[in-house]
């Protein structure tokens, strides 16, 4: 049995950077004695990997006023621009499959994190820091964070919209991130590996709000992972927008 969460500095984490908000968050749990995070470089853009036909053109093209209009995630808009065009290409099929993995991965004690490794980690490397979901307890048992990617602007709004999917998604409370173009959320509870995968699979019903590509990618590895470095077209580090804590296991 996980050990009681202490939440009482949770919701003093509006507007702390996100190195901190997972720090903090982890430290809150008192039976976690290792996360691993990984650093990554940003994959290519379809346009870099593929020597794209008319036709493939046309449907980037397509696809770029697609996500531009309704602002749903670039391989939904590929496939509705295929949709439209009733037809697709191999390369844009195959395109699709591409992954990369969370890259290289460093395992680091939970006790280091009061010397703020995480923050000194994000200044001093150039390529992009994420931190994956996997945790080490005490009892050499492996849980996860509950971490996810959101795909909407930041708005006033849109913040209500997204904190409701994640009350839904995460019922113990989480954390809501600015990731800089969209949001990012982490649960306050851990979650078993099979819990992580339900958690996965759920969040699914909220595409394209949620951004299923990056489900996909998650549920294709053994852990998640999320940034929490500089990043996205505003190249900015994810910060904590809102808190909420509600009833916890004991």
């Amino acid at each position: 049995m996980q050990a009681p969460i202490n939440t009482q500095k949770l919701f003093e984490l509006v507007g702390t950077d996100a190195p901190t908000a997972y720090r903090d968050l982890i430290l809150a749990h008192a039976d976690v004695v290792a996360i691993t995070v990984c650093r990554y470089k940003t994959p290519p853009l379809l346009q870099q990997r593929i020597s794209a036909t008319p036709f493939e053109q046309e449907i980037i093209d397509t696809a770029l006023g697609i996500r531009s209009e309704v602002k749903i995630p670039f391989w939904e808009a590929i496939f509705a621009a295929c949709l439209r065009a009733g037809k697709c290409s191999g390369s844009l099929l195959d395109a699709a499959l591409f992954h990369t993995g969370f890259g290289d991965l460093t395992t680091i004690p939970a006790k280091n994190l009061e010397l703020n490794c995480l923050k000194d980690i994000v200044a001093t490397e150039q390529n992009n820091i994420g931190l994956t979901s996997r945790v080490e307890l005490a009892d050499a048992h492996t849980h996860h964070l509950a971490i996810m990617d959101f795909h909407c602007s930041v708005t006033v709004e849109n913040t209500e919209m997204v904190a409701s999917i994640c009350c839904r998604l995460m019922p113990n409370g989480f954390l809501l991130l600015d990731s800089g173009d969209s949001y990012h959320a982490c649960g306050i509870a851990l979650l078993t590996a099979e819990e992580r995968i339900e958690f996965l699979s759920k969040s699914l019903f909220f595409a394209p709000i949620v951004d299923s590509a990056y489900i996909a990618h998650q549920l294709m590895q053994p852990m998640s992972s999320i940034r929490i470095s500089t990043g996205g077209s505003r190249m900015k580090c994810p910060e904590v927008l809102r808190v909420e804590v509600h009833a916890l296991h004991a």
